[in-house]
């Protein structure tokens, strides 16, 4: 019994355990399955959605939830919301959990859509955004597209915005604050990185910054934006820079803003404050005209809510100009700005536009509907549109601006001009239900309707009374014309244009020349129905009458225009007879008429002489075809097409006939290249498909004669010759061409393939026996510069080739294919060089949206040389090809080289260079089109770089050029100087030690940068060079080296030249006197082209140092002597350069009549400008009993001259002493002329002097000393040696003329004229008849009568 009842609850207590087991045991494995297998996981997702009531949807999932997870799709839907994430895939570790914290180490996504319902309730700030729990994930990556758009009656955008692409980020949270650590992500063609962390309870810190930078519209754009604050009251400010160097501070565009957001207000902006500058609307919108904008804003709320907020907009226009000009005619707008209420005001607007006129009002945006109500004040109509007359308008402008209704009313007026308009838009149609433009009695009247869907049907009608262009609008044509017309219209746009006209114009004139007509127009898409136009402008008459576009249709034109200049167009002159009859339809055209003009002028699309045009086909295929075309010359300057000599005839029937042509070009006066071509086939109708019905029409047969002539005559083969027959079909839509064979100059060339269809372009070819030396002399402009390929070559290159492309004739698409250009035989030379080339080949492959070349060189000289390239094309929105490399793409190239002997460089360098050694090296090109880099480096050895011309001889040189991203590194280059034999005066010189001189060779140097970031912009680069002893200039008679140091750098707007030299040996000899010479009032001037003017101006800056030495000979001019002396260079481009330090004579003497003077004294001082040095010379003949001499002293610009001697003498002892050694007392009878050519020479360069005082005291007005023959053609002396006007070069007196004259009048003058060394003489009269023209009488040892027509060149 005891034992019974002890027993009994041991049963009831085992289950009891039994159950608590199983209550914990199957959660637990209920957790373990949902968690740690694939099926939980999806049992899970399923059971999610069904909580959510369908809120939460994931489709297709995968993985584990305790693991690794992913699904096509996870979307949250309400009425409120609706987003997705396509393809998600998470990361995430849950042990993590162990530690309280939840770390997501992944999350990648290929789509985030959100759409959001409109809502007017504000935002409501939550009460802490605490998590239970520390998260940090790691990382988001692959988040492709970020998009945005509205939800309307729960239905998504089928267009949401694209936000951003390729969102990188790291998220974290340690409880009390979120962290977003460098978020990435492509916004457009911009990036975006930013950084921010929000504080997880209230009033909830926010400190968040991010920077926006890349190419927008091909400009660099930068926008740096910084927030602190709280959630609710968060500050902004930011800045931004756009332009070509918008990370230098020179921006194109700049601006900066302020703003208080409060998102959980009515209105999210509290205050807002922005200043931009330099903003050009073009750049957003290519369609807008340019303008300069500098823009000012500023918002504030007025309420604690935000509800209302007030502001001020002034905008201000730098460029203003008119529409013509593609400018914007407004100068500046001011505004206030009121909103409120769901209502936008701008309750006083300001526009003052171009010309001083100004539009004032108000305006506001209420239902989404711009209401505008402004009067206008002298408006000039030309400040608006350049092609419009001067106005000063006055009235009202009313605008009602909605989504589905417009309307404009317009009323100016002025003394002169009124013009009142209303329109609106409305019901899917334009209506005008008024226009009316008046100036005193002549107006302009219209009204009309235009559908803007289906058929577009409109209907219009106007008149024109008393009406004259040139009383509205700036006409080029001085006719004044004047116009009385009425003309109603109807009919559709499409899809086939319909239109009924009707206008009569009556009473009107052109000029003084009467204008009249009438007529009527009815056309149904292809079929003119009728017409029955007659018009008569000035004497010239157009008359078309009938139908065409059916069978049994019949339509005469009929011409005579004698003076089609008369009528008053622009660019329309010359004479037009014609008289056409066009029958039947496109496709089965029956035709016959003539035309005739003997000169035509048709603005610049065509301009003829002599043309005359004679033609008929019938109809059926065996219908009749012949005509002929004659022009003496047809150009076509919009075309480029140069005059031609046309000579076209055809024969035949519609199905079978011939055409044959002569095209003749004239090239130059005596030469012409003629073109001569013949074609066989005939005309066939084609049928639409499974109509039966003719639809269009074409021509097939061949092409079987083509020869094109050569420029010279001598050349009895052609340019270009067809060897046979090639098939030709010509349709509406479609070509082919070949396969075709030609031969001549050009090579022979083969095309496979020339062939449009549907739109679709395709070609191949190949050719062979290419010379281009041969082609390139058929065009002497080009080969002019080509002297790699000039005749003298007496290995032509020979080149082959083959192409093949294919263009679907879409503007977004381009050729796909490729073109090969290879070497067959020959070379290239330079100078007198060979390349020696053995292999030459270029390829070029496009396709896929790609661009990729080779090229390859190899030769004896020039080694091997190789290169790659390759670069992707943009695409544009519709997916299609925009360019042919974009921009913003990577791009890859690689150029190699392997050059044994540069020696062939020299004749690119110039006439007279030699160039020598080897050059090896790589360069490689990376990054994108709009900011490419560059890498490589390129060595030289054993270069040699020799001057001809000025023996200066640089041997054994070597060079190291580096190239990096950012800069070009010139690390080093460097010469040894080879000397010439030292000259007899160098040798002699006691102050030269020629071993350590010329004993070894001297030593050139040099390095430099220059940075890739600026070089566009013409800097900055840096050159440094070192001199030690070269040998600059090294012959015989001249011969200098060089010592020094010298820098010079460049800047975006500077030139700086620095440096610091030292001649070690010097000598310079003059050429003899004698040498032919340009007068000096002779300029020449020389063209520069366009390609070699410098694109960035820049300022020079000069700080150069030049020290002589004690070994600088100078010869010359009657001059010798050893100069010495120090001088410093120096400008800023303030005007010429100045100088300071001096240059002296030492030991030197100087030639003059045939003495030796010693120049005890021989200074020239700089101190100002370079162009006027202050003078000190002073030169003696010595060892005589009274040494006289010259002495120079003032300036260069301003000398003063006067005899000196010791003992002091008077001054025509001084000169006779100086000339001919001894007193005046013992001249001979032939002395007198030579101290007269003297004084001449050394004094007469002053303002007065000795010489003055002599000619005062014999009573003479002329007097003068010259070189030359009497009797000589014209008796004009062939030099000058001593005259008014200051000294020349002559130094002796054989064959000179003694000239005495005195004034009869102010332009006639008598005078006598002796010769030196003979016994010649004669006298002379003189009679200037005007500035230009004189008469010359001579008696004596020559009588004459001479005729001068003096002409003045230059200045």
């Amino acid at each position: 019994m005891n034992e019974q009842t002890a027993s009994k609850p041991f049963l009831p207590r085992r289950r009891w355990h039994i159950v608590v087991v199983a209550a914990v045991a199957l959660p637990l494995a209920a957790s373990v399955w949902l968690g740690a297998s694939e099926t939980g996981f999806r049992f899970l997702c399923a059971g999610l959605a069904r909580i959510s009531d369908g809120r939460l949807q994931i489709e297709a999932p995968e993985g584990r939830l305790l693991g690794d997870w992913r699904a096509q799709s996870v979307r949250w839907l309400d009425e409120a919301y609706d987003v997705e994430l396509r393809r998600l895939q998470v990361s995430w570790t849950p042990r993590e959990l162990l530690r309280g914290r939840l770390a997501i180490e992944r999350i990648e996504a290929d789509n985030l859509r959100i759409f959001s319902a409109p809502s007017s309730t504000p935002a409501t700030m939550p009460d802490s955004l605490q998590l239970p729990l520390p998260v940090r994930i790691v990382r988001i990556v692959r988040i492709e597209r970020l998009a945005v758009g509205a939800l309307q009656s729960g239905k998504p955008d089928a267009n949401p915005a694209i936000l951003a692409s390729n969102v990188e980020a790291t998220l974290g949270s340690d409880g009390g604050k979120y962290r977003l650590d460098r978020l990435q992500a492509r916004v457009g063609a911009l990036e975006l990185v930013a950084d921010a962390t929000l504080a997880a309870n209230p009033p909830y810190d926010l400190k968040a910054a991010a920077v926006v930078s890349g190419n927008a519209l091909d400009e660099p754009f930068r926008l740096d934006l910084r927030g602190s604050g709280l959630l609710a009251q968060l500050g902004v400010e930011g800045e931004v820079v756009a332009g070509v160097d918008a990370d230098g501070g020179n921006a194109k565009a700049a601006g900066s803003l302020r703003a208080l957001l409060t998102p959980f207000a009515e209105r999210p902006l509290a205050s807002l404050a922005m200043h931009f500058t330099g903003i050009d609307p073009a750049v957003f919108a290519p369609d807008v005209p340019h303008a300069l904008l500098d823009i000012d804003a500023m918002l504030q709320s007025k309420s604690a809510d935000g509800s209302a907020v007030s502001g001020e907009l002034s905008v201000s226009n730098q460029r203003a100009g008119a529409l013509d000009r593609q400018r914007i005619p407004v100068e500046r707008m001011q505004t206030g700005l009121d909103w409120q209420d769901g209502r936008l005001a701008f309750p006083d607007l300001t526009l003052a536009l171009s010309g001083g006129g100004w539009l004032k009002g108000r305006g506001a945006v209420v239902d989404r509907r711009l209401e505008l109500d402004l009067d206008a004040h002298a408006v000039d109509a030309r400040a608006l549109h350049g092609d419009l007359l001067p106005t000063r308008l006055a009235g009202s402008f009313r605008a009602q601006l909605g989504s589905e209704r417009q309307n404009f009313d317009l009323k100016l007026r002025d003394a002169q001009y009124a013009i009142d308009a209303r329109a609106n838009v409305a019901d899917e149609a334009v209506e005008v239900a008024r226009l009316h433009l008046s100036t005193g009695d002549a107006r302009l009247s219209a009204q009309g309707r235009l559908a803007l869907t289906g058929e577009k049907r409109f209907t219009a009608q106007g008149e024109l009374r008393n009406f004259d262009p040139a009383r509205f609008f700036k006409t080029k044509s001085p006719l004044r014309s004047l116009f009385n017309a009425d003309l109603a219209a109807s009919g559709a746009l499409g899809p086939a244009l319909e239109l009924a006209l009707t206008f009569n114009l009556r009473d009107s004139r052109l000029g003084a020349q009467k204008l009249g007509g009438k007529g009527v127009i009815d056309l149904r898409g292809q079929h003119l129905r009728k017409i029955d136009v007659d018009l008569d402008a000035a004497g010239n008459r157009l008359n078309a009458v009938g139908a065409f576009g059916r069978p049994g249709d019949l339509l005469r034109l009929r011409l005579q225009a004698p003076r089609l200049e008369t009528i008053g167009l622009v660019g329309l002159a010359g004479d037009a007879r014609a008289d056409i009859v066009v029958g039947g339809t496109a496709e089965n055209l029956e035709f016959s008429g003539e035309l005739q003009s003997e000169q035509l002028r048709l603005a610049e699309s065509l301009v003829s002489r002599g043309l005359s045009f004679h033609g008929q086909l019938a109809v059926g295929s065996q219908g009749r075809l012949r005509g002929q075309l004659r022009c003496t010359a047809c150009e076509m300057p919009v075309q480029g097409i140069p005059a031609l000599a046309v000579d076209l005839d055809v024969e035949g029937v519609r199905s079978q006939h011939r055409l044959a042509g002569l095209l003749g070009l004239a090239e130059e006066q005596d030469r012409r290249r003629e073109l001569r071509f013949a074609l066989d086939g005939g005309l066939k109708a084609q049928s639409a498909h499974g109509t039966g019905a003719a639809s269009s029409i074409s021509w097939n047969g061949v092409l079987s004669e083509l020869t094109l002539g050569s420029r010279e005559a001598a050349n009895t083969e052609p340019l270009l010759r067809l060897t046979a027959a090639a098939p030709l079909s010509l349709g509406r839509s479609n070509i082919a061409f070949g396969p075709a064979t030609f031969d001549g100059l050009v090579g022979d060339l083969r095309i496979e393939q020339l062939a449009l269809d549907k739109g679709e372009w395709q070609t191949a070819g190949r050719w062979q026996r290419i010379r281009p030396q041969a082609l390139l002399a058929e065009f002497p402009s080009l080969h002019s510069g080509l002297t790699a390929l000039s005749a003298a070559n007496p290995q032509p290159l020979v080149l082959s080739g083959e192409w093949a492309f294919a263009l679907d004739g879409r503007p977004t698409t381009l050729p796909v294919g490729r073109m090969v250009v290879t070497r067959e035989s020959g070379d290239l030379i330079f100078g007198n060089l060979a390349l020696g080339l053995s292999e030459a080949r270029v390829q070029a492959n496009l396709g896929e949206g790609r661009l990729v070349a080779k090229g390859l060189l190899r030769g004896e000289r020039l080694g091997e040389i190789s290169a790659d390239f390759a670069a992707p094309s943009a695409r544009g929105p519709d997916g299609g090809i925009a360019a042919l490399i974009d921009p913003a793409a990577a791009w890859t190239g690689r150029l190699q080289a392997s050059v044994p002997d540069v020696g062939w460089l020299g004749a690119l360098i110039g006439e007279g260079w030699q160039t020598a050694g080897n050059l090896h090296g790589e360069m490689r090109l990376g990054g994108t089109p709009a900011q490419p880099q560059l890498s490589g480096e390129w060595r030289g050895d054993a270069l040699a770089l020799r001057a001809l011309d000025l023996g200066m001889r640089l041997e054994r040189g070597k060079a190291l050029v580096e190239i990096t991203p950012e800069r070009l590194l010139l690390r080093e280059l460097a010469f040894d100087s080879e000397f010439a034999p030292l000259p007899a005066a160098l040798k002699l010189d006691q102050n030269i030690d020629a071993a350590s001189l010329t004993g070894k060779p001297g030593r050139v140097e040099a390095s430099g940068e220059l940075a890739f970031a600026t070089a566009a912009k013409g800097g900055d680069a840096r050159l440094n060079v070192r001199l030690d002893r070269l040998g600059v200039v090294q012959k015989s008679d001249q011969w200098i080296a060089l010592s020094g140091d010298g820098e010079l750098r460049v800047g975006e707007q500077t030139l700086d030249v620095g440096g610091k030299l030292r001649v070690d040996a010097g000598l310079w000899s003059l050429a003899e006197a004698g040498r032919p010479r340009l007068s000096d009032d002779v300029v020449i001037r020389q063209t520069q082209t366009a390609a070699g003017k410098s694109q960035v101006a820049r300022r020079l800056r000069l700080d150069i140092e030049a020290a002589l030495g004690r070994s600088v000979h100078f010869r010359g001019a009657g001059v010798e002597s050893r100069l010495a002396g120090q001088i410093r260079v120096r400008s800023d481009d303030a005007g010429l350069p100045r100088a300071s330090g001096s240059i002296r004579t030492v030991d030197g003497r100087f030639d003059a009549y045939g003495q030796k003077l010693g120049i005890q004294r021989g200074i020239i001082n700089f101190q100002g400008a370079i162009d006027n040095p202050g003078l000190n010379i002073l030169a003696v003949r010595e060892n005589l009993p009274v040494e006289a001499g010259v002495e120079v002293t003032g300036t260069a610009q301003r000398p003063s001259i006067r005899l000196v001697s010791t003992p002091d003498v008077p001054d025509t002892e001084k000169l006779s002493w100086l000339v001919l050694g001894h007193a005046p007392e013992q001249q001979g009878a032939a002395d007198g002329g030579v101290l007269l050519a003297a004084a001449r020479t050394i004094l007469g360069g002053q303002d007065g002097g000795v010489l003055r005082q002599l000619q005062r005291g014999l009573g003479i007005d002329e007097f003068g000393v010259s070189t030359g023959e009497i009797g000589g053609y014209a008796n004009q002396p062939t030099s000058r040696v001593a005259s008014s006007s200051g000294f020349s070069g002559s130094q002796t007196v054989s064959g000179q003329i003694v000239s005495v004259g005195k004034r009869l009048s102010s332009n006639a003058l008598l005078s006598y004229e002796q010769s030196l060394n003979t016994s010649d003489s004669i006298v002379k009269l003189t009679v200037n008849l005007n500035r230009r023209f004189s008469v010359v009488g001579r008696a004596g040892s020559e009588s004459a009568l001479d005729f001068f027509w003096h002409y003045r060149f230059g200045k």
